[in-house]
């Protein structure tokens, strides 16, 4: 009885796949993985008296938790929850007081890995057609 052995074109094709699939693999962030500033969260009245004694330094809205994250002079960080649609009054009111209310920043989205992985794989796909073609033809001769 004679044993089968896998061909080379076979074990290539495994071996682009597991590349591949590597490739493909999601990594973590450097910046998922640094400390984040803590938050404190407190009431919409405890957020009114530091309003009114000028306690606020910065003001960020979070338009789609209904959050804001308030910055105070003397360095602490609070986080304030409010209610659906009372977002343009606080604002109103920080800008009266002369808060800053910094720009909400608009969401950048790379797709150039996707891009390079997608083309890396495309590749091995290639290659590893060829080879099998190749392979097939060498058999065919013989």
């Amino acid at each position: 009885m004679r044993i089968k052995k896998a061909s080379i074109a076979i074990k290539l094709a495994i071996a682009l796949v597991c590349l591949a699939s590597i490739a493909l693999t999601p990594t973590a962030s450097a910046a998922g993985s640094t400390a984040s500033t803590k938050f404190t969260t407190e009431s919409l009245a405890a957020y009114e008296q530091q309003l009114a004694s000028g306690q606020i330094a910065v003001a960020k809205f979070s338009e789609k938790a209904h959050v804001m994250h308030l910055t105070l002079k003397d360095g602490r960080h609070m986080r304030v929850v409010y209610t659906r649609g009372a977002e343009p009054t606080l604002r109103a009111a920080l800008q009266a007081k002369g808060v800053s209310l910094p720009a909400p920043k608009k969401p950048t989205i790379h797709h150039t890995l996707r891009y390079v992985a997608a083309g890396i794989v495309v590749v091995l796909i290639l290659i590893a057609i060829g080879i099998l073609l190749v392979i097939r033809r060498r058999k065919d001769q013989y």
